[in-house]
This record gives C-alpha cells, structure tokens and sequence, in this order.
C-alpha cells in the first residue's frame, strides 16, 4: 500500500510541477511576444543611433541589475518555501522592504551618474535618456520576487497574468510617446518609468493574493540571515552579469551606436529556449529548496528529474535552434525590417550556445549546497571573457584589418565568437563540477546519442527546404518564406523523430491534463 500511495504522490507531484512549468513558460512566451514586438516596432520607428541609444539605456540596467539586487530574486524561492506557512507573508514582507531599499539607492545612482555612464559607453546622447529612466528600478524592484513568490506558493498563473498586464502596459506607454509624440528614446524611457509606476500597483496586489485566508505570524526570517544567502549569490550574478555583458560594451564603446543595434538586435539567444529553461527553473528552484535538507534519496530523485528534463529539453530547443540558424535572414528581416540585415550574422552566431544551454544548471547547484563551485565556475569566464574582448579590440583585430587578413567590419563578429565559446566554457566548468559532487560522469548525464539524432535530422529538414526556395523567383517577402521553410520542415522533421521514439504529443499531453 505505501508503495502505490507513494506511485500516485509521486505523479501528482509531477503533474503539479507540469502545472507550474506550463504557466510560468506561457508567461515567458508572452513576454518574449510583447518584447518582440516592441523591438520591431520601435526599430522602425527610430533612426538606428536612436535605436541604438534606446538598447544602451536598457543594457545599463540589466548590467547593474546584479549588483544593486544583491542576488535576492532567488530568496524567494529559497526562504518562502521553508518558513511556516503561517510566517510566508511575513518573510515576503521583510524581503520587500530590503527591495525598496535597494532600489531607490539604484534610482539615485542612475540619476546622478548618467553623464559619467554616457561618456563611458562613448554616446553623450545616452544621459538624458538613461535619467528618465532613472526611477524604474524604484518601481520594479518591490515585484521583482514575483515569479519565486507564485512557483513557491503554487500559484503561478498570477504570476502570467502578471505578465500579460505588465507587457500591455511596456507595450502602450513606450511605443505611443514614440509613435504620436516623436520623443525618440527619451521618451520610451518616460513612457517605462509610467508602465513601471502602474507595473509596481498591481504587482504588489497579485504577490499578497496567495496568502489570503492564512493565519499571520512574525517571521523568523531576519535581514542578516537574507543577506547571508544573498550576497554570495550576487558574487556569482556579478561574474555571470559580466559575462553577458562585455561583448555590449565592447561593441558599443568601439564600434558606436549604429553597430550596437545591429549587433543587440542580432546577438539574441533563441527566446524560444529561454522560455522552456526559465519555466524548469522556476520550478525546480522551490522543489530543490524543500529537498535540500533531506536525504541523499530526496537529492537523487531531484537531480534523476534535472537529467530527464536534458532529453525533453533538447527534442524542444534542437529543431527551434538549427531551424531558426538557417533561416535567420527571414527572421531577422521580418522583425526588424532590411536596415537591420547585419544582424543575421550574430544570430547565427548566438544559435551555437543554445544546442548546450538546454536545461538551467543554478537551481541543482545551489540546491546541493554548491555555491562556492556556482561563484567559481562563473568567475573564471568573465575573466577569460573580459581579458579576449580587450586584447581583440585594441590587438587582434585592428592587426587583421590592416594586413587584409580580414574583411573590415570583422571586430564586432569577432567579439560575438569570443562570446559562444566563452559561454560554452562557462556551462562545461558547471558541468564538471556537477559531475564531481554526485560522482555522475559527464558522459553519462547528457545523452549524446539523442541529441546527435535530433541535431542531423533537424539539419536535413531545415536544410533541405532552404535550398528548394533558393530556386522560387526572388521578391517573396520574408514571412512567406518562413511560412513555405516551417511546414516542410514540419513534415520532414516529425516522421525521423517519431522512428526515433519522440513523441510531441506525449510532451504537449501532460500540460492539457494539467489545465482540467
């Protein structure tokens, strides 16, 4: 009998964590659509240096995120699911506060030192912007749990609707003043400072929602205590933060506003595949700190899930990523429109990381006690990163260029190549540590020959199509291109891969069950 009770809790629980994945990867789909969206509106809108100065306000701040959040998001989903249900508000309560805090100092910061910034980044025209922009982390950053806060509480469709009314709101207030008003990216910033304001009102609402009808005690939960998780935390966020920024600031301090936009609109990872891994770790984050503490059997069956979740991954993200590698100067063109056909090279560029980064390696790694490992497997990259970007701008490059072993115009590809194989370092060093402490070899926790499959087949499929519609008379437009590409290489794909045992259906099927 306990062995069937422990069958049917251990499919419940399944079906649940279903359940929040598939709400918190709609909540990224629809974040990713709105930001598409935006992107492709406001690049038609804008001259390309305005454009460009647009995309440098939004990289400030996603560079100093890091920093001024001191790695509290992921104290939510460490702390709440521990406490005592009755002390969950409270200990939400006392993490706000310390958000508040933060990001009025983070307001401040950017207000007095816009001038300073601007000058670094080689673009005066970034002050003015980046100071109407100044008091957005003041708003956002009481939400900023929002995600941990719902995963944790099982209630992550607040957390989409949250999305959806936030993403309307970024949607209307940045592209009108652009739009009607002509502001450029003064205005977009103005216009985000108001979503924000609007952003912070409900989402304050939505995070109190799950608690109602709880009994309220005091939480335990001291400050000294966040910040003892925390701020290890942000050491590792730093290292990570300058990993993924350096190759912007290098493009945009050397190469100016006009490459930068070809190059941010370009050197996107495949938002698709952040869709699936940010909802696994949404959910694997709660679930890793409720086990943590219990025994090497709770922290097997965790990381069994991590391991299963490699191959479903892959069978996802494998045919989005080399279909959309060979078919980038469509999408591209239909996004962005043909001023932004630069772009379509560091697209292609980008596509290489997303046939590795297939399931989130932080959430297993800080839930085995790892944090350490986590800080060092991300500190050694940005070092490599920062130290190749700088001898390739000022060294290798201009040498190459000059001597005509080059084409010119080749530093901010350059600095795109550097950046796939510094992130591909990043994943093996986690990968390597992962595999010393549960003494798993590396070749055993990817199944190479499935995603060898899935890779060659996805190959042929998209490949196959792209050639045919080489001979189709030129003049079609980039959407009836993708529309001819994405059916073929539906119907290519899908028989290979159902001879191989993978089953769409049998993945869609757990997440239609999960909404009855």
């Amino acid at each position: 009998m306990e062995a069937v009770n422990g069958g049917v809790n251990k499919r419940a629980g399944a079906v649940s964590r279903t359940r929040q994945a598939f709400w918190l990867g709609l909540g990224n789909l629809v974040s990713f659509g709105f930001g598409i969206v935006s992107a492709a509106v406001l690049s038609r809108m804008m001259p390309v240096e305005e454009y460009g100065t647009w995309r440098q306000v939004l990289y400030v701040y996603g560079t100093l995120l890091v920093v001024f959040t001191l790695g509290m998001p992921r104290a939510y989903s460490y702390f709440i699911p521990r406490v005592p249900e009755e002390q969950a508000l409270s200990a939400l309560n006392r993490i706000n506060r310390l958000f508040i805090v933060t990001g009025l100092i983070f307001a401040l910061f950017l207000w007095c030192c816009a001038p300073l910034i601007a000058e670094a980044l080689g673009n005066p025209a970034l002050a003015a912007p980046l100071r109407c922009f100044a008091p957005v982390p003041a708003f956002l950053f009481p939400v900023m749990g929002m995600e941990g806060v719902m995963a944790s509480r099982r209630c992550t469709a607040y957390a989409t609707l949250y999305v959806i009314l936030s993403r309307v709101f970024n949607l209307v207030c940045v592209v009108l003043p652009v739009a009607v008003w002509h502001c450029g990216a003064s205005g977009a910033a103005l216009g985000l400072t108001l979503s924000s304001a609007a952003c912070c009102a409900v989402g304050i609402r939505l995070m109190r929602r799950p608690f109602r009808g709880i009994r309220r005690e005091p939480a335990s939960l001291t400050v000294r205590g966040i910040l003892r998780y925390s701020l290890p935390l942000m050491t590792a966020g730093i290292w990570g933060i300058l990993i993924q920024s350096a190759p912007q600031f290098f493009v945009s301090r050397w190469y100016g506003a006009e490459a930068f936009a070809e190059f941010a609109n370009g050197f996107i990872e495949l938002p698709f595949a952040g869709m699936v891994i940010g909802a696994i770790a949404g959910v694997l984050m709660p679930e890793v700190s409720r086990l943590a503490a219990g025994s090497e059997a709770d922290v097997g069956r965790v990381f069994e899930l991590w391991r299963s979740t490699f191959r479903k991954s892959a069978s996802i993200i494998y045919p989005l990523a080399i279909f959309a590698c060979v078919y980038a100067p469509e999408i591209i063109g239909l996004l962005y429109g043909s001023r932004y056909g630069g772009a379509v090279v560091y697209f292609r560029i980008i596509t290489v990381v997303n046939l590795i980064r297939v399931v989130p390696y932080a959430p297993v790694m800080l839930g085995l006690g790892m944090s350490r490992q986590y800080s060092m497997a991300s500190l050694v990259p940005a070092i490599v990163v920062g130290a190749a970007d700088l001898a390739w701008v000022t060294l290798l490059a201009p040498a190459a260029e000059g001597s005509g072993i080059m084409p010119a115009g080749i530093g901010p590809v350059g600095i795109a190549v550097i950046q796939c194989c510094v992130l591909m370092l990043h994943i093996s060093m986690m990968l390597h540590y992962l595999s010393r402490r549960t003494a798993i070899p590396v070749r055993r926790m990817i199944p190479w020959r499935h995603c060898a499959a899935i890779c060659g087949i996805s190959v042929i499929a998209a490949v196959l199509p792209s050639i045919a519609l080489d001979f189709l008379p030129a003049g079609w437009s980039p959407f009836v291109r993708l529309l001819i590409g994405g059916g073929a290489f539906v119907l290519l794909f899908l028989p290979p891969a159902r001879c191989m045992g993978i089953r769409y259906n049998d993945l869609i099927r757990p997440l239609l069950r999960s909404r009855r």
